[in-house]
Parts: structure tokens; sequence; C-alpha cells
């Protein structure tokens, strides 16, 4: 199901799927898999707006024509629900040019996310109660992002 969405799916094994599993956004998945090989260095250096387009596989449609709907109806959505459930957080930086100072860069800052609680630790590694605070903790984490869908 994700391998439509995945740009390189040769590296994807490097992706937590439990985590990507958590997206409503394909943009998110997409987003996050080009962010999380970059972890280590907390960049992923400046792209082109047209090569993030493909990257993360923008509609080549007349509603995405306009940067600052592709911003707010996908990078934003994306951006909100990678912070929000996986173990990155990450935020743009724009370069901009020209006379009505088009953005023609973008890059992602990539952090740690210190709140992250990983669903892949082992159960036997925690006490039933704890496991059933972790699963309640997602299970809210999934239900109040169900309110950023970007399909």
């Amino acid at each position: 199901m994700l391998k439509p969405y995945v740009f390189h799916p040769e590296i994807f094994s490097f992706v937590r799927v439990n985590i990507t599993n958590l997206f409503t956004s394909k943009y998110a998945i997409a987003l996050y898999e080009n962010c999380i090989r970059f972890k280590d260095v907390k960049s992923t250096g400046w792209k082109t707006v047209d090569e993030w387009r493909t990257l993360i596989g923008v509609p080549d449609e007349k509603l995405y024509e306009l940067f600052a709907n592709v911003n707010a109806r996908i990078l934003k959505v994306a951006v909100k629900q990678i912070n929000k459930l996986s173990d990155i957080t990450i935020a743009p930086e724009y370069k901009r040019e020209g006379k009505g100072k088009a953005v023609t860069h973008i890059k992602f800052t990539i952090e740690k996310n210190e709140g992250f609680v990983p669903l892949s630790t082992p159960p036997e590694q925690l006490s039933l109660l704890d496991y059933s605070e972790i699963t309640k903790k997602w299970i809210q984490k999934f239900k109040d992002n169900q309110g950023d869908t970007q399909k």
C-alpha cells in the first residue's frame, strides 16, 4: 500500500512503517521519507521547489501551480503530521528570489522529537500498565490527527 508513495523504495527499510502508518497524508509519508535520511546531518539541504514537488508527488494540477497552494494544502499538513506523530520534527526554510520574492528553494531542518514514544518497544520491556498507557497516547494522537487529512 505504501509503495506508490515511496520515492526511493530501495531505502524504505530505514523508514519506520509503524510511524508512516499513522500519517493520513500521502505527502507526509513522502516528506518523512525524504527527511529521515538526513536526520544525522539535521538538514535536507536546499532543493528547488520543483525538486520538492517531484520528491513528494505534488500533482501537476492547476490548483497547485501556485506555491502558496502547495504550501497551505500539502506542506503545512505534512509537516504538522510529521511533527506530531513521528520520531523527528522538521521545519521548512524558504529561499526567495526575484522581483516578487517568490519561493525558489526549500530546505528542512530536522531535529529529534524528544516527546516521541516509539510503538516498537517490545511489550516484554513494558509493564502491562505502561504498554496500555503508550497505546492510549498513540490512539489519542491518531484521533487528534484525523482533522489533518490530505489524501
